[in-house]
């Protein structure tokens, strides 16, 4: 290693790309959402696309584990994926139910089960994040969850405990999509972007807004800028 090694650590983050997970309830348009991400392909792990007609947005049916793993060998290892700008999966709920369906066939202990599904998907996810030169969006299902004092709690679904604890913290956005009463706009769709006592959002690049247009390709180039 040498100095003329060093590069501004900008630079560095923009080789990256942006790193977001998109939740929210039926019919808030998660699906359709994907037509605004720049050069995007889909991998779809759950057959309710009818909201999607007309989209011309690239995408692969992969509704078994196997067809699944296929997918991410493709993705990982091809050079092919360098076509695409984005890639958008939908989604990493039903995802990480696949895997934990084909993790209980294999294993009669429960919680042997839940933690090797963890296991698979986390590493995967990992590489997700570290994928250079491409944006990353995971759509995912709400949850909610009892807060206590605080009421409800929305947030990403997953199945089993490890993955709400880690997933939101390998991820730069965490996007609550629904329709809000927005400040000088009114009821809109859109993104909520900051994180309240009742909600689990994040913005690591500290430029969004408390709400966002429901744009990819606006949020990337604010994001990235």
């Amino acid at each position: 290693m040498k100095a003329a090694d060093f590069r501004p650590i900008g630079q560095l983050a923009n080789n990256f790309g942006c790193k977001a997970v998109v939740f929210g309830k039926p019919g808030t348009g998660k699906t359709p959402l994907l037509g605004t991400a720049p050069n995007a392909c889909i991998q779809l792990t759950e057959p309710g696309v009818l909201s999607a007609r007309g989209m011309m947005t690239p995408a692969k049916a992969t509704y078994t584990r196997a067809e699944c793993e296929d997918f991410f060998a493709w993705l990982f290892g091809s050079h092919e994926r360098k076509n695409f700008h984005t890639y958008c999966l939908d989604s990493v709920s039903q995802w990480a139910e696949i895997e934990l369906n084909y993790q209980l066939g294999k294993n009669r202990d429960g919680r042997k089960a839940y933690g090797e599904m963890a296991r698979n998907i986390l590493d995967k996810l990992e590489r997700l994040y570290f994928m250079p030169e491409m944006h990353v969006v995971l759509m995912a299902k709400l949850e909610v969850t009892d807060g206590g004092e605080n009421g409800t709690i929305q947030r990403p679904y997953f199945p089993g405990k490890e993955l709400h604890v880690r997933v939101p913290h390998m991820f730069d956005e965490i996007l609550w999509l629904d329709y809000f009463d927005v400040p000088g706009v009114g009821r809109t769709r859109a993104f909520r972007c900051w994180p309240t006592f009742n909600a689990v959002c994040r913005d690591r690049s500290g430029k969004l807004n408390e709400y966002e247009p429901a744009d990819l390709n606006a949020l990337f180039a604010k994001v990235m800028s």
